[in-house]
């Protein structure tokens, strides 16, 4: 059985959303048991690792093999959803095809943020959730991008100047900010949205 086998088994189990009592119950063993596979106290059988593989619907060769910061959405079924959660449990769930379609890969740099507030208003509502591309932080002029500014994180169109650049907000009672490069971190480009209209 390979080394990071728990933190493996979390991260496929995470992946196809499952809970541990969920895992536990399609592969015939106790939620405890999971929990203790996850935290490395013990190993399953071989017989046990071949029923956790068919749960999480896996090859061997992808779960020992895979390097999980930058695994290819191609490894994973062609039927599966992908799963993208935050640490407030929002989840955006898209198809793996959706995923490969659109080069949204590697899962690890993929984020996902809540929006607050009707500063873009026309585009992204309160409550709407995005799916945020952190490796992407090269400024495209018009482009939406997650920032932290201020103190806070603001979504909005980045625009380039001499000095930086200017975050504008769809909503026009708010004012664009005009930014030097030192007073802002852009976080990643919105990639996705979900939400009502």
């Amino acid at each position: 059985m390979i080394k990071d086998f728990s933190n493996r088994l979390k991260y496929f189990r995470s992946i196809r959303d499952l809970t541990q009592t969920e895992l536990a119950r399609l592969v015939g063993v106790s939620g405890k048991q999971i929990s203790d596979y996850e935290v490395g106290s013990s190993k399953p059988r071989q017989s046990t690792f071949i029923k956790i593989l068919k749960a999480l619907n896996i090859s061997e060769d992808v779960f020992n093999n895979a390097d999980l910061c930058s695994l290819d959405i191609s490894d994973l079924h062609p039927d599966e959803n992908i799963v993208f959660t935050n640490n407030d449990g929002d989840k955006i769930i898209l198809p793996r095809s959706f995923c490969v379609k659109y080069n949204l890969e590697p899962i690890s740099d993929l984020i996902v943020y809540r929006v607050r507030g009707d500063a873009m208003s026309s585009t992204l509502f309160d409550g709407d959730l995005v799916l945020i591309d952190k490796s992407d932080n090269e400024i495209v002029s018009g482009a939406l991008y997650l920032t932290f500014l201020y103190g806070e994180k603001l979504i909005g169109r980045l625009f380039r100047n001499q000095q930086g650049f200017v975050l504008e907000r769809d909503n026009e009672k708010y004012k664009p900010l005009a930014v030097i490069n030192d007073d802002a971190l852009v976080l990643g480009k919105v990639v996705f949205r979900q939400g009502l209209i």
